[in-house]
């Protein structure tokens, strides 16, 4: 594309319908000239984007690490783009979503984070979009790890291989009748193996307080502490497990992990604090499922 915008303003717009008398024309141009017409892209790459993306983009996008799928130390990894979609579009270089990024047009989308380029570097990056996308081979980093190129929203190989694509398979519990719960059966096995001795059997006041903050994240009150104490059913422990699942603390104190993992915020920060008034809304959501066990 960018190459017939570059005759076109050589030759005019004659060159469009003259296309046999002129072919003798682009051969010597590509045999002779070819060195003179990529030169200045080169040198822009040198001078220019290499040295931009080096110390602002390839400690996130290059070789040892790829963030969102994106890579950025080869021209495909430019051309492929990543989560969200091709980063360059030579057809239309304004349009590019790198392009949107660094110009901080979109408070969401901003690259990179630690602050703005300037205006000069910006334009250099359109202006390399726009000549094609040079990217000399021997600059080129590929990736260490094969699936790197890979996008997280991609089913393949490398991704089916993750436990969470895999069907559970059920483990055979030890035979260790003494434990009622097969999750201490497992513990005991391995402290067995290891010749580790294990901890005695928690009194009561230490039982509730454990469960009271591992379940609901608030502690017992003295006469919640008290009637379990004085409880003399064998299954009170159990009881108060699904007493604790029951209460709504239940869902807030576990959504939490959740909403950590996936960085929820009602705001952005003090540097882009802008307003998220629907945000609540996902929090809820997570909460719910949780308190409606909701696979």
């Amino acid at each position: 594309f960018w190459y017939r915008i570059f005759l076109v303003k050589i030759l005019g717009p004659r060159f469009l319908f003259r296309p046999f008398k002129n072919l003798f024309f682009l051969v010597g141009l590509c045999l002779v000239g070819n060195h003179l017409f990529c030169e200045d892209g080169i040198s822009l790459w040198k001078n220019e984007i290499k040295p931009l993306l080096e110390n602002n983009c390839w400690k996130c996008h290059g070789a040892d690490k790829v963030r969102a799928g994106l890579i950025l130390t080869t021209r495909e990894g430019v051309l492929k783009g990543g989560e969200v979609g091709p980063a360059v579009d030579l057809e239309n270089p304004s349009a590019s979503l790198m392009l949107q990024m660094v110009s901080y047009k979109d408070e969401d989308h901003q690259m990179p984070p630690i602050g703005k380029l300037p205006q000069n570097k910006i334009d250099a990056l359109e202006n390399w979009i726009q000549v094609g996308l040079p990217f000399p081979k021997e600059d080129e980093i590929e990736p260490k790890n094969a699936h790197s190129y890979a996008r997280t929203t991609e089913v393949n190989e490398v991704t089916k291989s993750h436990w969470a694509f895999k069907k559970p398979v059920a483990d055979t519990i030890p035979n260790l009748p003494k434990h009622a719960n097969p999750i201490d059966r497992f513990i005991h096995a391995q402290l067995s193996v290891n010749k580790l001795p294990y901890n005695p059997q928690a009194e009561d006041h230490t039982l509730i307080r454990r469960m009271y903050y591992d379940l609901i994240g608030l502690p017992p009150t003295p006469d919640e502490v008290e009637i379990y104490v004085s409880d003399k059913r064998p299954d009170k422990f159990n009881r108060l497990v699904d007493q604790l699942l029951r209460s709504p603390h239940y869902g807030e104190k576990w959504g939490r992990h959740w909403l950590d993992l996936v960085r929820y915020a009602e705001t952005n920060g003090y540097e882009r604090d802008g307003d998220k008034p629907q945000a609540w809304r996902y929090r809820d959501y997570v909460i719910n499922s949780f308190n409606q066990n909701k696979p």
